[in-house]
C-alpha cells in the first residue's frame, strides 16, 4: 500500500473531505434529499397491502400479477408494474393502481 501522498490513492481521497460529507466540487450531488422531496416520492408508491385491498384480492395475488402478470379482458398478460426498495419490498405506483382499479371495473381509489 504505502502512504497516502501515492498519487493514485491520493486521487481516490480527493473527493472525500472527512467527517463533514462530500466535497463542494461535486455540488450536483447530494446522499440527502429534502423532506418535501422525500414524500413527494414516497405519496406516489405504496405497499402490496393497500393495492391488494383496493382491487379485492391478496397480496400474494398482487405480487403475482407483478412478476407472471395477469390476463385482462382482451386476452393479452399484462404486468403491473413496480419497484423495490433497498429491502427488496415490491411498491407500486398510486396511478397504476387506480389505473387497474379502473379497468377492473372497482369504484375506490387510492
Amino acid at each position: 500500500m504505502g502512504d497516502l501522498n501515492t498519487s493514485a490513492e491520493h486521487e481516490l481521497c480527493a473527493g472525500w473531505s472527512g467527517d463533514v460529507g462530500f466535497d463542494e466540487r461535486w455540488p450536483h450531488y447530494s446522499p440527502y434529499e429534502t423532506e418535501a422531496e422525500m414524500a413527494q416520492k414516497t405519496a406516489e408508491y405504496v405497499p402490496v397491502g393497500p393495492v391488494a385491498k383496493l382491487l379485492h384480492v391478496s397480496e400474494k395475488t398482487v405480487a403475482r400479477w407483478s412478476t407472471e402478470g395477469y390476463t385482462g379482458k382482451d386476452k393479452q398478460k399484462h404486468v403491473i408494474p413496480h419497484v423495490r426498495t433497498l429491502g427488496g419490498q415490491r411498491r407500486y405506483s398510486t396511478a397504476v393502481a387506480n389505473e387497474l382499479a379502473e379497468f377492473l371495473g372497482i369504484p375506490e381509489r387510492l
